[in-house]
């Protein structure tokens, strides 16, 4: 990792004392604009929002007490009221954007539709903090109420829906990340001669346009990353509508076990022997994956927008972030190489950049043959920017294989069902399966045998027992069969690559073949 500090919302809110230089004189320019006033009050939002940081710095924000507001919405709203003042004097006052910038990623903490979804999902649990927690709610959100088993989905009630979240972000964290980058659009027009200085840790640094375009880049970098998450229906509703199939689950008992799962005695050759059997999935558990299986199926072959665009344009919005994130880190390079004056309180200095292209145009022999083309960090970034606009042709394995990242956004797979690999449910009634996988004994020459069974608090014993038969089954479920076309031949997935209908997944891989998937996913030839 090179030496680059970060100096996002961490640095800015929680590590900074935060003051801005600004000339003392009032002036106007031609248009009207009070530059001086509206510096001053920049710079005062800024001292509230650093006094602020500082009660916050020793707080732990996991401790605080339920329903306990660490930042306040009366002194959000004092401080936001401060910086636009200061727009009302100067439209375009950058220091001031970018303090509004910082206060729209907190406005999140209060919006009152995404405080009752995670209160649905942790039944009024959750206590009113900043906003760290609702952004790692979204984050796992997802993972949660996927997750088909395990005890992490019976904190979420059927009334929640992967959907609910996306209209979330879409209407409520979204808008706010969009505002942010609006005034940051201002903020990158700082000029040298007042820019904005904090003193971290008893040491000044500098945040100058370099800095903002990064910051930008990387709120570009979360949109993208939250308009991805809102792309496709991923719901797995039952035929109902609804999640109400979770509920079933918990109904179906435990799936905690210890024990074997059955036990025989039989007598042979005048011996007795005790044979145990134990099942690598318990039947709680292929109850749980015969319905979730249920689910999937009806949501593949009945509901018709499940793993389609929620809305056409979503795709591209999403490449639009990501070039901007690209541009963004262009613009921050090149505008800390032209830099002229005194970089020592600089946050990213010239050095870092000229650190990293001794790096890049040092790569190992065996580094892949497109990294070792490249000669400093604008070689990556312009790299970065074609892989997303050019079709780009890599080597590995010896084959050689195209890339266009752009066409995962535009035109995108809009509806992913028709690019899953062929197959076909099989019957319920065969979906079950139960193999032995290995087997062994031992003497017991005659003693009693102790044992616990599933289910069971208390040890079985048996007696008078000569040999102990240890049995372990392979069970589970197993849906869906391969197939080697539309209506073909069943495959084992095992021993043939599965067959696609489109090798090139609508042009994302322009000359991709089966044959060179095979050649570059599996280990040997197939």
């Amino acid at each position: 990792m090179y030496k680059l500090k970060c100096f996002f919302l961490a640095v800015f809110l929680f590590s900074a004392l935060f003051f801005l230089t600004a000339c003392d004189e009032t002036t106007t320019d031609p248009g009207g604009n009070n530059l001086g006033e509206a510096n001053a009050l920049a710079m005062e939002g800024f001292d509230q929002l650093n006094q602020k940081a500082q009660e916050l710095e020793g707080t732990d924000l996991e401790s605080a007490q339920s329903g306990e507001d660490v930042f306040p919405n009366s002194e959000y709203t004092s401080i936001k009221d401060i910086f636009e003042s200061a727009i009302d004097k100067d439209a375009n006052n950058p220091a001031a954007h970018l303090g509004l910038a910082i206060l729209e990623l907190f406005s999140v903490n209060y919006d009152n539709d995404l405080w009752n979804l995670i209160n649905d999902a942790n039944d009024g649990s959750f206590s009113k903090r900043i906003m760290n927690n609702q952004l790692q709610f979204l984050g796992t959100a997802p993972e949660a109420l996927l997750k088909q088993t395990g005890n992490t989905l019976k904190n979420i009630n059927s009334s929640l829906s992967i959907a609910r979240v996306q209209n979330i972000v879409e209407n409520s964290v979204l808008p706010k990340i969009n505002n942010a980058i609006e005034h940051l659009d201002y903020a990158v027009n700082l000029a040298d001669s007042n820019v904005i200085v904090l003193d971290a840790d008893g040491e000044s640094v500098e945040i100058d346009p370099g800095e903002i375009y990064l910051f930008r880049a990387s709120l570009y970098a979360v949109s993208a990353g939250f308009r991805f998450f809102t792309l496709y229906d991923v719901d797995l509703f039952d035929q109902q509508g609804s999640y109400s199939w979770l509920d079933s689950l918990w109904s179906s008992g435990s799936d905690y076990s210890y024990g074997y799962d059955s036990y025989e005695v039989q007598t042979v050759n005048s011996q007795r022997y005790l044979y145990l059997t134990e099942n690598y999935e318990s039947e709680h558990e292929i109850e749980i994956d015969s319905l979730a299986a249920d689910v999937v199926k009806y949501n593949l072959l009945s509901r018709t927008s499940f793993l389609t665009f929620r809305r056409p344009t979503i795709g591209a919005r999403i490449k639009s972030d990501i070039l901007h994130v690209i541009s963004d880190l262009e613009n921050s390079v090149t505008y800390i190489e032209n830099e002229t004056d005194d970089q020592s309180d600089d946050i990213i200095k010239f050095s870092y950049i000229q650190e990293a292209d001794s790096n890049i145009a040092n790569m190992p022999d065996d580094a892949p043959e497109f990294v070792q083309q490249w000669n400093n960090i604008h070689d990556v970034i312009d790299w970065l920017n074609g892989l997303f606009t050019e079709t780009y042709t890599f080597t590995e394995k010896d084959v050689s294989f195209q890339v266009n990242l752009g066409r995962v956004f535009v035109p995108g797979l809009p509806d992913l069902k028709t690019y899953l690999p062929y197959y076909q449910w099989k019957d319920k009634a065969e979906w079950r399966y139960r193999d032995l996988d290995y087997t062994w004994q031992m003497d017991n020459y005659g003693y009693s045998y102790s044992f616990f069974l599933n289910g069971q608090d208390e040890m079985v014993t048996v007696e008078n027992v000569d040999v102990v038969v240890f049995n372990s089954y392979d069970t589970g479920i197993d849906p869906v069969v391969f197939l080697d076309g539309p209506g073909g031949n069943e495959i084992d997935p095992d021993a043939v690559m599965p067959y696609f209908p489109d090798y090139t997944f609508n042009g994302i891989f322009p000359d991709m073949t089966r044959q060179k998937m095979i050649d570059l996913t599996w280990d040997e030839p197939r």
